[in-house]
């Protein structure tokens, strides 16, 4: 339809979205540069562009872009803006952004997460735990990834028999590998690095990964794909992101492209189990049992083995997006 009418907006921003579900994100730059000289406003063009604007680190341009009006949603907006003034190392304008997303109706907690991780990033541990405890703001919801920051910030505070009681609070005595991996560095005394966030291109890729998660649930479809694909497209470590976005295809049928994200998992990595649980779900559903117990190899020197159903990472509830 798109060569046929090249200029078709609705036509182009459904390539756009579509190609981003893919992963194919260097065939949307062109569709992206179409519908904006067209003059037409498109938030998955919007999405890409401050994807490769977090991915190359330039801030500048995409707090400008922002402030000219280029919106992807009003929660994406503003955590974007918040994270960019963190890379340009203006942390006090971005504690005050963050501040001001967190005004927004629905907004508060996504605000405050991200607040906290900013602080942890640049070693306010101090600062990240009074918010993921509920001294500063109020409790946070309870997600895997959230829960994992906090233990990671415990652990730098010296506070290793509170990070420990949370693992076990929060997962309890038989957690997954990567859980009961860094129970076993906390028990060793060791120091857990923080490592959920690393800098201002993870915390734009967490802004998209946080989306995803909150739109998951409810609406597994192809625009809460795009938003997991562009946090790995900012950040190709994300192991989370690339578990969510496996998961959403297995979901809508496509197996084949469900396999293959499956297969970007590194075997050394602790959620290697989990992927390779959801490969092997995802090749049953394809009706390719053959593969699987024919120990067909995955992308790599990675083999299938038969498991039970993956433990999927936990997500956040409900966002106002303003999205279409």
């Amino acid at each position: 339809a798109l060569i046929s009418d090249p200029r078709n907006p609705g036509f182009l921003e459904s390539a756009i979205v579509a190609n981003i579900a893919l992963g194919e994100f260097e065939r949307t730059i062109p569709m992206v540069t179409q519908i904006e000289q067209l003059g037409v406003e498109s938030q998955a063009g919007n999405m890409v562009t401050f994807a490769r604007l977090a991915r190359d680190a330039n801030w500048d341009a995409l707090i400008a872009g922002i402030d000219k009006g280029r919106s992807a949603g009003q929660l994406v907006d503003g955590l974007c803006r918040a994270w960019a003034l963190v890379g340009q190392g203006k942390m006090s304008d971005a504690l005050l952004a963050f501040d001001e997303v967190a005004k927004g109706e629905g907004l508060k907690a996504f605000a405050l997460y991200h607040k906290a991780l900013a602080l942890a990033s640049v070693g306010d541990f101090e600062g990240a735990d009074a918010i993921f405890s509920g001294e500063a703001g109020g409790p946070l919801r309870a997600t895997r990834r959230g829960i994992i920051a906090h233990v990671q910030v415990l652990s730098q505070l010296e506070r290793s028999a509170d990070a420990m009681s949370l693992v076990q609070a929060a997962f309890g005595a038989d957690p997954d590998p990567a859980l009961a991996a860094l129970r076993t560095e906390l028990a060793a005394g060791k120091a857990v690095p923080f490592d959920v966030i690393a800098d201002a291109r993870d915390g734009v890729s967490e802004v998209f990964f946080t989306v995803a998660g909150a739109l998951a649930p409810e609406n597994p479809d192809v625009y809460t794909l795009a938003y997991a694909r562009l946090a790995q497209f900012i950040r190709p470590t994300h192991v989370d992101a690339i578990l969510l976005a496996s998961s959403i295809l297995e979901t809508q049928g496509q197996y084949d492209v469900a396999t293959s994200a499956y297969d970007l998992i590194p075997r050394d990595d602790p959620a290697f189990h989990a992927a390779e649980l959801g490969r092997a779900d995802a090749l049953v559903r394809a009706d390719r049992v053959d593969a699987l117990l024919g120990g067909e190899r995955r992308v790599g020197p990675h083999v299938a083995r038969p498991h039970a159903q993956p433990r999927r990472p936990a997500l956040l509830a409900g966002c106002p997006l303003g999205r279409r």
